[in-house]
C-alpha cells in the first residue's frame, strides 16, 4: 500500500473542478468554454458535479471561473460535503472554511447559503472566502473571521459540523511535491493534537441528532485517528492509487442522541 501511494504521488496530478449548481446555466456555459478550447471533460460516478479536464488547462484563466460557474476542486474533495449530508433547513458549521470549495458545495446541497456559518481565522483568507462564495452564487450565509476556539458559547445547536482540519497533506503530494521535504514526524504529532482539540471542542456544539465529519487530506498517519473514542458512524477513505484523485480520510461521528 505504501509503495502504491508513493507511486501515485509521482504521477502528474489531474485537473478537476466542481460545477457551481447555484448558478443557473453554469454547466452549459462551462461546456461552451471547453468546446472553444477543444478539450474533453471526464466525469466521476461518485461525484456527479465533478469534471476532469482531459488535458492541460489553466482553470483560473477561463471566463467560467471568473463568473463562478466552475470551482477548481479535486474529485475526492467533492466527496466530503455529500458525506456530511446537509439538507435544506439545517444549520451547518464549516469550522475551517477557506478557501471555500467545500463551503460552496455545502451551500449548494443546502439549496443556498441560508443556515451556513463559515469560520476562518485568517482575516485575509476570510475576505477571499467572502469573495469566493459570492462568485459561486452563495447567499444568506455567515463568515466569522475568528479562531474556531473563540467561537462564542451561543453558537451551538448545529445539525451538521464539518472539520476540514489543517493537516500534513500527504494525500496531495502529487500536486504539492514540496511536502516530501517540509513535513516532519513532529508536524504530524502537533497537527493530530490540534485536530483532536477541534473535535473535542465542537462535538458539544451539535444539536440532538446532529453529526460531525472530521476530514483530512492525508493517509497513513496519526491524524486519521483524531476522532477516535467517539461513536463513529462511517469512515470514508479515498486513495489516489485507487483512482480517487487525491487522498482523504473522512470520519462521520454517529448522530448524538
Amino acid at each position: 500500500v505504501a509503495r502504491a501511494l508513493m507511486d501515485a504521488g509521482n504521477e502528474t496530478p489531474e485537473v478537476a473542478f466542481r460545477i457551481s449548481t447555484l448558478r443557473e446555466g453554469a454547466e452549459d456555459r462551462i461546456y461552451a468554454d471547453f468546446d472553444r478550447l477543444d478539450v474533453t471533460l471526464g466525469m466521476d460516478e461518485h461525484a456527479p458535479d465533478a469534471r476532469v479536464v482531459e488535458g492541460a488547462v489553466d482553470l483560473v484563466s477561463l471566463e467560467s471561473f471568473q463568473t463562478g460557474d466552475l470551482v477548481p476542486m479535486s474529485r475526492s474533495a467533492q466527496r466530503i460535503a455529500p458525506f456530511l449530508a446537509p439538507e435544506p433547513g439545517m444549520r451547518v458549521l464549516d469550522a475551517c472554511a477557506a478557501p471555500g470549495g467545500k463551503s460552496g458545495h455545502i451551500a449548494a446541497l443546502l439549496g443556498g447559503g441560508e443556515g451556513l456559518t463559515c469560520v476562518e481565522r485568517d482575516e485575509s483568507r476570510a475576505r477571499q472566502l467572502v469573495e469566493t462564495l459570492h462568485r459561486q452564487g452563495v447567499d444568506g450565509h455567515r463568515v466569522m473571521p475568528i479562531d474556531i476556539f473563540s467561537l462564542p458559547a451561543e453558537e451551538q445547536g448545529f445539525d451538521r459540523i464539518l472539520v476540514d482540519a489543517p493537516c500534513s497533506g500527504f494525500g496531495t503530494i502529487g500536486s504539492r511535491p514540496d511536502l516530501r521535504w517540509r513535513r516532519t514526524p513532529e508536524d504530524v504529532a502537533r497537527l493530530a493534537a490540534m485536530q483532536r482539540g477541534m473535535v473535542d471542542f465542537l462535538v458539544p456544539r451539535l444539536a440532538p441528532g446532529g453529526a460531525l465529519v472530521f476530514a483530512v487530506c492525508t493517509l497513513g498517519t496519526a491524524e486519521s485517528d483524531s476522532a477516535d473514542g467517539y461513536p463513529i458512524d462511517e469512515v470514508l477513505t479515498l486513495r489516489p492509487d485507487e483512482g480517487a484523485g487525491e487522498g482523504f480520510v473522512a470520519t462521520r461521528l454517529a448522530a448524538t442522541s
